[in-house]
């Protein structure tokens, strides 16, 4: 292993730098969470860092709205590229061709739209896209919101190699694409960089950002939420799902149906065979109680207990170490 401290000879533990310390001869299962992005230290992440990205979002789905869904889906596809300069992600990625992303999120926002029941504000947000869209998980969502603020990571990459006196190389590269704000429009970065120990470009992440786990999901959702419900519903309707008991004084009385039974007789019977199925479960159930994210999303949103806060020193240190 080749940590950042190390490698350039900082003399220096991750408690003692603001960035992930990194090994640069691999990745690290850690993701860039949009939600985490106001916790930054940094400036240009604290102060525009979700505003920018939850706006691309807004940017994307009034394309899609108006019927611009080409360009819509390439706004959130081809454009933006996997990242590996900032060493995060799984080291043997799985398979992240685009079509089987593209047509869940087109299937998201076209029952967002033809429903009229879900908010657009809540639905068009990152959250809502990794909870809903099929194929879409935090590796996607973190190389996603890295592309989105290329240019905010490359400046803060530059400006802490300065500050500690890591070499910047004197050529300028391309980076990429990142999303600018101003146009609302994807543009080419070309700048100064830094040599990893692997030979390629090296981009430092602010540590307050980044999460091992997501605090929100899909499984999350539905097991904090949708089935707190649906056992409250099937109690109150008397339903086959619910079982009927006698009291010690013989007065009838129901049973929630277990989580097991839930598992089986509202996601596996009903949605066996079809890709995704948890997702559009998740989806279904939101359609007939649109409450019941609205409440979740509010809640993730804006609870930075447990997985939705920033790592400490030592975490970081052991998932990195584990690699």
């Amino acid at each position: 292993m080749k940590f950042v401290t190390n490698y350039y000879n900082l003399n220096k533990k991750q408690e003692d730098i603001d960035f992930v310390n990194v090994n640069m001869m691999g990745d690290s299962k850690l993701f860039v969470n949009p939600i985490l992005l106001e916790e930054s230290a940094n400036e240009k992440f604290f102060s525009l860092g979700k505003r920018k990205v939850e706006s691309f979002f807004k940017v994307v789905f009034d394309l899609y709205a108006t019927e611009n869904k080409e360009q819509a889906l390439q706004n959130m596809f081809d454009h933006s590229k996997e990242s590996n300069a900032n060493h995060f992600g799984f080291s043997e990625k799985e398979s992240r061709g685009n079509g089987a992303s593209k047509h869940s999120l087109s299937n998201l926002f076209d029952t967002v739209l033809d429903t009229g029941s879900l908010r657009r504000d809540i639905m068009a947000q990152p959250v809502s896209i990794l909870v809903f869209a099929h194929d879409f998980g935090p590796d996607r969502m973190s190389d996603l919101t890295v592309s989105i603020l290329k240019k905010e990571f490359v400046e803060y990459t530059l400006a802490e190699a300065k500050k500690l006196n890591i070499p910047i190389e004197p050529n300028k590269v391309s980076y990429g694409e990142y999303w600018d704000y101003e146009t609302a429009s994807w543009k080419e970065l070309t700048e100064r960089w830094i040599k990893g120990a692997d030979g390629k470009k090296l981009i430092l992440t602010p540590k307050q950002i980044v999460s091992h786990k997501y605090g929100f999901s899909v499984d999350d959702y539905i097991r904090k939420v949708v089935w707190v419900w649906r056992k409250d519903y099937h109690v109150k309707n008397k339903t086959s799902l619910a079982q009927p008991k006698y009291d010690e004084y013989g007065e009838l009385f129901y049973d929630a149906p277990t989580v097991e039974t839930l598992r089986t007789e509202e996601v596996r019977k009903p949605y066996a065979g079809r890709e995704g199925k948890w997702k559009l479960y998740a989806l279904d159930m939101t359609l007939k109680n649109p409450e019941l994210y609205t409440q979740y999303f509010g809640n993730t949103t804006a609870n930075k207990t447990n997985k939705n806060r920033p790592l400490n020193d030592k975490e970081l240190t052991d998932i990195i170490k584990k690699g």
